[in-house]
């Protein structure tokens, strides 16, 4: 990122955990106060066709209100964590996390391409009252191929008068009280 300020590009679009330690996040803060560039965090599955019908479905009302968020990936939190924090997000009005309670296990992966725990689970609180369950790693459960750790992407959102699930490999399902309609991503 700060090779792209230097060049003086205008915008630039990064994913992935873009801060892995404290210092790394320092050093973005000072960036952004010295950069003209605008940089924007982006995760492009969140605009895809599927998972944009399910977030207009929750934005409607006809699904009631927005209950508890279901997110789950087979990676660990720095392969596909951002992920499904960002698609879950999505399906709650974009409302912040307020707490998080959760635990991280095994050092295996520390060294990987994607650092990070192995596993992580959490109770997550947002700011609109929502409550979600987060599982990465091998602990989730399983969706999409389950030969392929990174096939399996999840979110869903279960509603007082319905649900929706959307599988970044796999299918997609807006449940209403009275019919359901799905298929394949």
């Amino acid at each position: 990122m700060t090779l792209v300020s230097e060049l003086g590009v205008p915008a630039c679009t990064v994913e992935k955990p873009i801060a892995t330690e404290v210092r790394d996040w320092r050093q973005l803060c000072a960036l952004q106060e010295q950069t003209r560039t605008k940089f924007a965090v982006c995760h492009q599955f969140r605009w895809y066709p599927a998972l944009v019908r399910c977030q207009e479905a929750v934005r409607s009302g006809r699904l009631g209100s927005v209950i508890l968020l279901d997110l789950s990936c087979g990676m660990n939190v720095s392969g596909q964590g951002t992920h499904i924090l960002n698609y879950a997000m999505s399906l709650n009005g974009d409302a912040r996390v307020k707490s998080v309670y959760g635990t991280a296990t095994g050092p295996g992966e520390l060294e990987a391409r994607h650092s990070g725990p192995e596993t992580t689970a959490a109770y997550l609180v947002f700011e609109n009252g929502v409550r979600g369950l987060w599982t990465t790693g091998y602990v989730s459960p399983k969706a999409g191929d389950p030969a392929t750790d990174y096939q399996h992407v999840r979110v869903a959102a279960y509603c007082t008068q319905g649900r929706v699930n959307w599988e970044e490999f796999g299918r997609w399902e807006i449940v209403l009280p009275s019919r359901d309609r799905g298929g394949p991503v």
